[in-house]
């Protein structure tokens, strides 16, 4: 083995955007006889497993060059000493620009604000916002039994599992488990109980690191009524919903069969989306007229706070399946 290769497929390892595969690596250095490079890279690897803050891992076919994961929160503070610098005047002023007029375009935003462009302060913007997320999931859903026939009982049970860490390159290390179940138990042909719940559940190392989309929020026409969409959450300091960590909620519905498909509906909800298990929940109540079709009802619903008397009653349109 030449001694000037095993730098080179250092830095190349090292500066390359994604994994570099061996296949990559032959053609960068196709002058140079494949064995030698083979050596070159075998030496690194050897080199890398001796003590220290780098390693090279195996990704995808490829290798990259990674801190090592015993040294991640080390890392993560010096990314969230990053994210959490102040805003320059520019980029505020930018920012107001866009809540009060948004949608907006780049030129319209410069126009305003009497610039020639603003495009160096949008690119901070997004680029402080950026995140590095591979989160692999597993998931599982049964259907009703006799799910083509017509006296189907209906089953909705579904589960998901997400996961990600920084060994695959995330930038934030989580899992989220969320399991939800609907059922209906028919008492007689004109009266039927319904049932639903959900729980959701995350395990994070620094919940101000979780995307949004991945936290949970409660509330809404398939959640809690008498709330609007997404709007049971903890908040920040200045009030703002910031979802939580982990989620339950629950409904209990007594449906009297009409004629004509038409279904009259008494409900009770609970739920709320917390950081903690024991938080206190919501509660509402309400009426429906429900429509039901072969495989889908439409159902119009007054829900009503009980948590909050002070609220005013809210009206929810869903559409529900019926296998």
């Amino acid at each position: 083995m030449s001694d000037h290769l095993k730098p080179i497929v250092e830095a190349l390892i090292f500066a390359s955007p994604e994994p570099l595969t061996p296949k990559t690596l032959f053609k960068l250095l196709e002058a140079e006889p494949r064995e030698d490079v083979e050596a070159a890279l075998a030496a690194l690897k050897a080199d890398y497993e001796q003590p220290g803050g780098l390693q090279i891992v195996e990704v995808a076919g490829g290798y990259q060059i990674v801190t090592r994961a015993e040294l991640h929160e080390w890392v993560r503070k010096l990314f969230h000493e990053r994210t959490t610098q102040k805003l320059s005047v520019q980029a505020l002023e930018t920012l107001a620009v866009i809540a009060y007029k948004q949608p907006i375009t780049a030129p319209e935003i410069a126009d305003i604000r009497g610039v020639t462009s603003s495009g160096g302060v949008l690119s901070t913007l997004v680029e402080r916002h950026k995140s590095q997320l591979l989160v692999p999931g597993i998931s599982f859903a049964r259907l009703p039994p006799d799910f083509l026939g017509t006296n189907a009982v209906p089953t909705g049970l579904r589960a998901e599992l997400l996961a990600s860490t920084s060994q695959l390159g995330s930038d934030t290390n989580f899992t989220r488990v969320d399991v939800r179940d609907d059922r209906r138990i028919r008492l007689t042909d004109l009266w039927e109980i319904y049932l639903r719940a959900e729980i959701g559940a995350s395990a994070v190392g620094d919940f101000e690191e979780l995307p949004a989309q991945y936290r949970f929020f409660a509330g809404g026409d398939q959640s809690v009524r008498g709330y609007g969409y997404q709007e049971l959450s903890p908040v920040d300091e200045n009030g703002n919903k910031i979802g939580g960590r982990h989620l339950f909620t629950a409904t209990f519905e007594i449906q009297r069969n009409l004629p004509r498909n038409f279904v009259a509906a008494v409900f009770m909800d609970a739920g709320n989306a917390f950081d903690k298990f024991g938080d206190p929940l919501e509660y509402s109540a309400g009426v429906g007229l429900r429509y039901r079709l072969p495989f889908l009802s439409i159902g119009l619903d007054v829900a009503q706070s009980i948590s909050d008397t002070s609220r005013s009653p809210r009206l929810h349109i869903n559409f529900t399946p019926e296998f």
